[in-house]
């Protein structure tokens, strides 16, 4: 059939005779016959694959149709691992036939049967591989028809072949050949019936749904309507999963462009946060028998959800350590192969056995280059299962997740959970230390990082020990008893790496606590760093919060001490190892050291060098790891809102309803198709998903709490009823903070809750709301009419427009805003702000007036059409004439007209009169209650002071002549002056409108609407400069000194080695010598080898000690010269920098300069060296090695320059879109209360999972960017070897090179193919990491303040307490308008001056531009006649005093609040306390001035911390005091009192004075009023009255 002379040589042919017909005459035993069918058939099918492959391109529609995804057919991934390892067997077998011909039959010139047909069917197989892959990608299933009949043909042919080996006499179970033709035979079986079983699924589907269908079919998870997924693992054949090749236009992108985060698309459905915390929360908390929930455990969730996942993990991890030992044992067979090579083999024998096949040096080369492939795949697969499992568990789990495409998961539930318990927080917890914002900021980046970190060490906890166990087993079988006794060794240094990774962990922990407080203080700082600045605590804070730095460093560096003595242990325990070994072996078993033996011990012992040197890290980060989330489970914990109150429709949290079983319909979901939920085998087909199958986000309808017990009788004109309450702020407090409480509060009605400061009004409304814990009594709710609106005493606002913070994600209904925007008078305040209503307010409404920030958030309640509207002292912040319009037009005609019950907290004792019930409070017990008659006949005080107010109000009311059309006219010519650019769209709304009526278009100038700043990013490659600057933080001796421990280090490591091969080649040589000189050559490399060792491990040691050090001290540098920076920085930094962007910054990145760099640096140095060493043994050994190095060195160059390119800036856009989510845990904290008052949990939950899930996916290419070097870092270490390996061995096949110099060669070679993946890795991971560097510079180079002046005024300067403002012009920052214009005032000494004026006239920014908060860019302002902008800024800011309009306390002591540089004796701070009517509450704390102040003064009431910051004043020795707003939020009798200290304690000082109760300003003896930022009136109270002024009209307003 084949000519003999070219396929089958005819004289063997000739020697088959013989046999060749007795199997009933058959030609089975043809073997030429046999192997040219098999040449045939393979022939046939590969041209079959390419003719209908060229005919779909060039003659169909198909060529045309193209996608990045495909639909995976049926035993997709089995098929493709069958084909794989059939290509690995034909590729074996086409090894064993060349060996074949070339050694066992060469004196045969032709014997290409050998392994021609084997040649064939690789290339057909991989063919049909790839028509398999285009048959998913065009989706048309007929194509399957092709591989089914070439499997079953192919299969019959390998069945003939294997048949006729068994026939040959000269071919038995020992031979390669026998052995790979029963391989193929069972891989051609399985092929078949896989292509069986897909045919008919296929026709069975086709009987339901047309091929066109079909095509055009798209997998579930990433049709998410129009929302572009481009994460499509999972959705491409198995080899791109492996290999992550769909990744490679992403990596094209990221090369030639910088990437924005629209380049990432969106999450696959099922990796988005809100589905996946469903899974999580069902299995977070077990149940009893009893029917009670357990404590929540993270980690009994996590094994019940992904234990089968985590396993196959395992198990990839097992093969790749595995695979990891071939190349080691390959180098002793490689070795003696060389020294056998030129024997002669006597023995005849027609077929290579498979021993002498597995001992050939090429084939051992071959093994040891494919296991490093197979090494780096399995490797990446565990990693890419336990990667995708910390991106899932970052944002929740998932239900019924998809095993086939699985794993990325842990930080996004983290935040997830964390979040949702944030919103079932108890006040008393939010405000505790363990529960306060800087700690939540700790458990969300910090906590949720050491879990993902821990994550990637988990296997070492297992694998360490595995691999240790194979390595002693190997050299057991090498070396004998003299193995096991040098790794007994380990006995003695594992105990001691043991006990100082626990006390590296016992540091870490008390390091976080440290971390805990430093956050904490700076979330502080940052959220009170107006007073901060006004009180010139910058300095103050800087040390407090540097020495808590300071104690992190201390701990940091005993850690670093500590790992520093394991390193030397670790990396030095193998050569020790080793010397052990070799001293047993030669001296006490008497055998000679070869260089087989020498160099299969030497990377069998390095192999227990990755073990014992990732022990200290796997340590420290799984311990650090289980810390974090006992930290987390802890925070799961915390006390909760108290749940007793009765009847209220209450919107449960997240998990709540998760565990009732509270889920939504599909019309409600986030993303409609993520109610559905498929299979397995649904998912990775293209079958539809059962209907039947719901999951997803909950639905935005109210979902009502159900009673099982009958509600109390409640009448119906009552909303809420309290009875016999006793109430406390902790539950396990013993103290009542508010006791026997009786009342009813009337539907549609107006009741008003009056009382001294810390009375317990605000704690009533908290009780009412469920805010605190009800220890007896109960309350009651009319579930008809029990949702709540709720406005806060300090104004809450979020991060958004004006619009947005009333609307407060109801449905925007334009005639409705217009009527509350009128009510609550905010159109003039909205038409002067850039954008209108369109305008994004700051956080915490920084870029808006007290009074504004009140007023959205009143319109916010009044917008809701929740039954009953809850007001906490909302008038406090107003001017006298705003309040009055807002209670008329908004609370009497708005709520009460449309029939909503309304609770007001006030102190303005002029609407008592308007309510229908008065509560009074005092001592946390309700004092009166009942109509204005009833409560005045009884509380005679509260009657006078009502009469004086009213009095007051009457005798300076004016009236006022200005009409309507007027006040039209001038707020028109206000717009047009304000927003030149408008003037068109001004004199388009004509005079026409009345008063009342407007048009939102008229108020938006979108181009102006941003205040928040984004984030800045660097693009392109990390400047050069940037490294400097970390060297130069480390420090240039430090630096240098380091470096070249690590060279000495290194250089005596490779010495070592050099000398173990010089040694063995002189042992090769030892035919003849005399044993005396066999003992001094053997004493002499033993002397020597362990000086080289020594000297190695303790420069190990003096290395990673400095190295260590250096960086600690840089980290410390760094964040010292950031903290110093943000805090000098200009308040307009805080007012466009969210402060989860700050927090993020010293959370975060902090992190990494404390832990990653000094794990990177020291490894990248270490390794790096390691590399250069290799290089130069093997250029040494053969030169010929240069000739491969130089391109594989460009290979690497251009995969890094690819990789780094698109990992920098997923690096750099992860920071970026990390900081919105900690921006939206700190706004949902800070509006805690208001958040479930409106039932916005659920709302806010979906917020937050849409901000993760754009977080998620970034982190998640970022993540498998790294996967997508690793495998081709396998592929090019694998090079390494094969380039090493052909290097030597050819030239030592002719006896150029000594087999010593190859064992040495190779094993350096496998060192450096595994060390150089990592070394990418880690370069590429230093690279990105540099971010955290990068980010932390950008902040320690911010333009500051000016901290110095050109003069220092004398120590009792300011002496006489004159302030003149002198043409003084003020904006908050350069380009934008002017906010103070032309103020010229004179203020003579010990003058009270009274500011006032509407919103926005500029009465802050007058004391903001006496204390150079903002900038005068033109006038001047001068106190005793010095121009403070030539005084010191901390001088200046330390001669003033101001009690701040907004109240602020720090965490700590009240002395430390009170006194924090500590120079005031106890008399004088108690005398302070006396002063401001503090002392007898602060005398009842039991500690006095040593009274705990928890995070932001949340123990006590806004009132008080309006008179501690009063107190805090008195205590500064000042001529010049500013009271901004400062009794706003007192009473009106503790405010008479105070005005009277005042007056007496302050009588010779200048006061100036900013109020909204013109009362409390009329005794001044100068009057001060702006408006648009000019002084319109100044001159004393009692000439302005007698004249139709503005101050008149805004007294006359209190009427």
């Amino acid at each position: 059939m084949f000519p003999h002379s070219i396929f089958c040589q005819s004289n063997f042919t000739s020697q088959l005779t013989a046999y060749q017909w007795t199997l009933n005459g058959s030609i089975v035993n043809d073997v030429c016959f046999v192997d040219g069918f098999y040449l045939l058939v393979a022939v046939v099918f590969a041209i079959s694959v390419l003719l209908i492959l060229l005919i779909a391109y060039c003659c169909t529609s198909l060529g045309q149709f193209n996608r990045s995804y495909i639909v995976r057919y049926p035993f997709h991934c089995a098929r493709w691992l069958l084909g794989a390892s059939l290509c690995l067997s034909q590729f074996a077998s086409i090894g064993e036939g060349i060996l074949t011909a070339l050694v066992y039959r060469s004196d045969m010139t032709h014997e290409a049967h050998l392994y021609l047909p084997q040649t064939i069917a690789f290339i057909t197989v991989f063919l049909m591989l790839c028509y398999y892959h285009h048959m998913e990608v065009w989706n048309v299933w007929p194509m399957v028809v092709l591989p089914l009949l070439y499997w079953m043909i192919a299969f019959v042919s390998e069945v003939l072949r294997l048949t006729n080996i068994q026939h040959d006499p000269n071919a038995d179970q020992t031979s390669m050949r026998w052995l790979i033709s029963v391989v193929n035979v069972s891989f051609y079986g399985l092929l078949v019936v896989i292509e069986i079983i897909t045919t008919l699924d296929l026709n069975l589907l086709q009987m339901c749904c047309s091929v066109g269908s079909l095509r055009d079919e798209i997998p579930i998870d990433i049709d998410r309507e129009g929302k572009n997924v481009k994460f499509l693992q999972g959705h491409t054949n198995l080899l791109s999963g492996i290999m992550f090749w769909w990744l490679n236009d992403f990596v094209k992108l990221g090369a030639n462009t910088h990437l924005s985060p629209e380049d990432f698309g969106y999450l696959p459905r099922t990796m988005t946060a809100g589905p996946n915390a469903i899974r999580f929360y069902e299995n977070l908390y077990a149940e009893h028998d009893k029917g009670e929930l357990s404590e929540p455990s993270i980690k009994r969730a996590y094994k019940k959800i992904y234990g089968s996942e985590f396993m196959t993990s395992a198990i990839a991890k097992a093969l790749s350590d595995a695979c990891g030992f071939i190349p080691a044992l390959s180098v002793g067979g490689m070795v003696n192969y060389v020294n056998t090579i030129h024997q002669q083999n006597d023995e005849h024998v027609e077929f290579i056995s498979i021993s002498d096949y597995f001992s050939n040096g090429f084939v051992l080369l071959a093994l040891s280059t494919i296991a490093i492939i197979l090494k780096g795949i399995f490797l990446q697969y565990s990693n890419y299962i336990l990667w995708r499992q910390n991106i899932e568990l970052k944002g929740a789990l998932q239900k019924n997740t998809i095993y086939d495409n699985l794993h990325f998961i842990t930080i996004f539930f983290f935040q997830s959970i964390i979040y949702d318990k944030s919103l079932r927080l108890s006040t008393a917890a939010s405000a505790d230390e363990s529960a306060g914002m800087g700690d939540i900021a700790n458990r969300v980046f910090v906590d949720t990082d050491g879990v993902q970190r821990m994550m990637t060490y988990i296997h070492n906890v297992w694998s360490i020990p595995y691999q240790v166990i194979l390595a002693l087993i190997f050299l057991y079988l090498e070396m004998g008893i003299s193995a096991l006794i040098g790794a007994s060794l380990m006995i003695l240094i594992f105990p001691c790496q043991v006990s100082l990774a626990r006390c590296s962990v016992h540091f870490q922990k008390m390091s976080m606590v440290r971390s805990d407080d430093r956050l904490k203080s700076i979330n502080e700082v940052v959220q009170g760093m107006k007073l901060v600045k006004l009180l010139g605590w910058e300095d103050l804070f800087y040390t407090l919060i540097s020495k808590s730095r300071d104690l992190q460093i201390y701990l940091l560096r005993k850690q670093a001490t500590i790992a520093s003595i394991i390193m030397p242990l670790g990396i030095g325990s193998p050569a020790f190892i080793a010397l052990l070994s070799f001293v047993f072996y030669t001296l006490v078993e008497d055998e000679i050291l070869t260089a087989e033996i020498a160099f299969t011990a030497i990377p069998l012992i390095q192999n227990l060098s990755a073990p014992l040197l990732l022990l200290q890290p796997t340590v420290n980060q799984v311990v650090s790891g289980f810390v974090s989330i006992k930290r987390i489970e802890d925070f799961l914990k915390s006390s909760e809102i108290d749940k007793t109150d009765i009847g209220r429709t209450n919107v449960d949290s997240f998990s709540t309803m998760v565990k009732n079983e509270v889920l939504l319909n599909e019309s409600n979901c986030l993303d409609p198709i993520d109610c559905l939920i498929v299979s397995d085998k649904e998912y990775t087909s293209f079958g539809k998903p059962s209907k039947g199958n719901r999951y997803g986000t909950f639905s935005k309808k109210i979902v009502t709490n159900t009673y099982s017990k009958p509600l109390p009788f409640i009448p119906d004109d009552i909303v809420v009823k309290v009875s016999n309450g006793y109430f406390v702020w902790d539950n396990d407090s013993i103290e009542h903070t508010l006791k026997d409480i009786n009342l009813e509060i009337p539907k549609n009605r107006l009741t008003i809750i009056v009382g001294q400061v810390g009375s317990g009004k605000s704690s009533l409304l908290s009780a009412m709301m469920g805010e605190m814990f009800t220890s007896q009594g109960s309350v009651t709710w009319n579930t008809p009419h029990s949702s709540i609106s709720y406005g806060t005493q300090s104004a809450w606002l979020r991060n958004a427009t004006v619009r947005d913070n009333i609307v407060f994600n109801n449905e925007y209904d334009l005639s409705r805003y217009q009527q509350v925007i009128s009510s609550c008078s905010l159109l003039p305040d909205i038409q002067i702000l850039p954008a209108g209503d369109m305008t994004e307010i700051g956080e915490k409404g920084i870029n808006l007036s007290g009074g504004q920030r009140q007023r959205i958030s009143v319109a916010r309640t009044m917008y809701s059409s929740n039954d009953v509207v809850i007001l906490d002292d909302p008038m406090s912040a107003l001017d006298v004439h705003v309040g009055a319009q807002v209670f008329e037009n908004g609370i009497k005609r708005w709520l009460l007209g449309n029939k909503r019950t309304v609770i007001l907290v006030t102190h303005q004792l002029q609407y008592l009169p308007f309510a229908d019930q008065i509560i009074v409070m005092k001592n946390g017990r309700i004092q009166l209650q009942g109509t204005f008659e009833e409560v005045a006949s009884q509380d005679k005080m509260l009657y006078e002071n009502w009469k004086k107010t009213m009095k007051e109000i009457s005798e300076t009311e004016t009236d006022d002549d200005e009409d309507s059309k007027t006040k039209q006219e001038r707020r028109k010519l206000k717009i047009q002056l304000t927003r030149s650019k408008n003037k068109q769209m001004a004199e388009a709304s004509s005079s026409s409108r009345s008063k009342d009526e407007f048009s939102m278009l008229d108020l938006v100038d979108t181009s102006r609407s941003g205040l928040i700043s984004q984030e800045d990013r660097d693009k392109g490659a990390v400047r050069y400069g940037l490294y400097l600057f970390y060297v130069r933080m480390v420090g240039y001796l430090l630096a240098t000194i380091s470096s070249l421990s690590f060279i000495i280090e290194v250089s005596l490591s490779v010495t070592s080695n050099f000398w173990l091969s010089l040694y063995t080649d002189t042992t090769s040589n030892y035919n003849n010598a005399t044993q005396e000189q066999m003992d001094s050559d053997l004493n002499h490399f033993l002397s020597g080898y362990a000086s080289f060792i020594l000297g190695s491990t303790t420069m190990t040691f003096v290395s990673t000690i400095l190295i260590m050090n250096g960086l600690l001290s840089a980290a410390n540098k760094i964040h010292r010269k950031m903290l110093k920076s943000i805090l000098h920085a200009f308040m307009r930094f805080f007012d466009t920098t969210p402060g989860g962007r700050i927090l993020n910054r010293f959370s975060s990145d902090v992190q990494v300069l404390d832990q990653q760099m000094l794990i990177l640096i020291p490894f990248l140095l270490r390794t790096g060296l390691i590399v250069v060493g290799g290089l130069i043994v093997n250029s040494i050994v053969s030169w010929y090695f240069l000739l491969a190095v130089v391109p594989i060195a460009v290979l690497y160059y251009f995969l890094l320059k690819y990789y780094l390119s698109s990992s920098r800036d997923s690096k750099r856009i992860e920071a970026v879109t990390r900081s919105p989510v900690y921006s939206y845990f700190g706004e949902t904290i800070n509006g805690l209360t208001s958040v479930r008052a409106f039932q916005q949990q659920i709302p806010f939950f979906q917020a937050l999972v849409n901000k993760i899930d754009h977080n998620s996916v970034v982190l998640l290419f970022q993540q498998f960017l790294t996967l997508w070097l690793s495998v081709r870092l396998s592929l090019i270490g694998s090079l390494i070897i094969l380039c090493s390996g052909l290097a030597t061995l050819i030239p030592a096949a002719f006896g150029s090179i000594d087999s010593s110099s190859v064992g040495l060669a190779i094993t350096y070679a496998i060192l450096m193919s595994n060390i150089l993946s990592i070394i990418v890795q880690r370069m590429a991971e230093v690279e990105t990491t540099m971010n955290a560097i990068e980010r932390s510079y950008q902040w320690t180079v911010l333009t500051t303040e000016p901290l110095d002046g050109t003069l220092d005024p004398p120590s009792y300067w300011p002496h006489y307490g004159n302030v003149t403002f002198d043409s003084t012009c003020v904006r908050y920052a350069a380009g934008l308008d002017t906010v103070l214009d032309n103020v010229s005032i004179d203020i003579t000494p010990g003058q009270k001056v009274g500011i006032c004026g509407r919103t926005g006239s500029g009465k802050s920014s007058l004391t903001l531009a006496l204390f150079r908060i903002i900038d005068t860019f033109r006038g001047r302002i001068l106190i005793d006649g010095v121009d403070i902008a030539h005084v010191p800024l901390n001088t200046l800011r330390k001669r003033l005093a101001i009690i701040p309009q907004d109240p602020v306390l720090f965490s700590g002591t009240i002395r430390f609040n009170l006194d924090p540089d500590g120079i005031h004796s106890d008399r004088e701070l108690w005398e302070a306390l006396e002063i401001a009517q503090l002392k007898r509450i602060v005398a009842e704390l039991g500690t006095g001035l040593d009274s705990p102040v928890f995070e932001g003064g949340e123990n006590f009431s806004v009132g008080q911390r309006q008179l501690f910051c009063l107190a805090r004043a008195f205590l500064i020795r000042t001529k010049v005091l500013v009271m901004d707003e400062a009794t706003a939020s007192i009473d009106q009798r503790t405010d008479a009192v105070l005005q009277e200290v005042v007056r007496r304690v302050f009588k010779d000082r200048t006061v100036l004075t900013i109020a909204h109760r013109v009362a409390t300003i009329l005794d001044s003896d100068v009057i001060v009023v702006l408006s648009d930022g000019k002084v319109i009136e100044y001159d004393s109270p009692d000439r302005l009255l007698q004249r139709n002024s503005v101050f008149a009209s805004l007294v006359k307003s209190n009427k």
